[in-house]
């Protein structure tokens, strides 16, 4: 009798405890959505200050390219460009923005991306996951990946073919 009563109250211990867990990721979902279109808006408007207060500020941000994995913040800091540098992308087209909350405080991402530089359009998948910290949302790792030639545009599609204005450039 004792071990199924520890049993039900272990079962409905767990129950509450993933209640509490789940009542936070609506919250949670929202947080990173904003943090996410924050960021994708500093970069249309080429705003260093705005594009690096979107991530974590220390030595384990992740960032993973073509090139491999690098880590730390101040190398972001270092290989950002200036505030409306012509070293950010000329256009930068976001769509099909999708969160996946993983648990308290932890959300993933991903976003299909036109982005051109120089008069190059290129295309591809970006993904983040998004932390709550003590000093709010902040991205904790970041990748982004060129997308294969025969890669479909996202549904409804790109929108212009020519480059937009940053105001043109827009998030889904």
């Amino acid at each position: 009798m004792m071990a199924h009563t520890r049993s039900v109250l272990f079962s409905w211990g767990l129950l509450l405890l993933g209640g509490t867990a789940l009542a936070g990721e609506p919250e949670d979902l929202a947080a990173a959505r904003t943090l996410f279109e924050r960021n994708i808006q500093a970069i249309q408007d080429r705003d260093t200050t705005a594009y690096l207060d979107c991530y974590r500020p220390d030595e384990r941000l992740v960032r993973v390219g073509s090139t491999g994995m690098s880590m730390g913040f101040a190398e972001l800091r270092e290989s950002t460009p200036a505030a409306g540098s012509d070293e950010w992308p000329v256009a930068l087209i976001a769509r099909d923005l999708q969160l996946r909350w993983l648990g308290p405080g932890l959300v993933f991402g991903t976003y299909r991306y036109r982005v051109n530089f120089d008069g190059t359009w290129s295309e591809g998948i970006s993904e983040r996951l998004l932390m709550a910290t003590e000093d709010g949302w902040h991205i904790a790792v970041t990748t982004a990946h060129e997308a294969p030639a025969d890669t479909p545009p996202p549904e409804g599609g790109w929108g212009e073919t020519s480059p937009p204005s940053a105001s043109e450039a827009t998030t889904d």
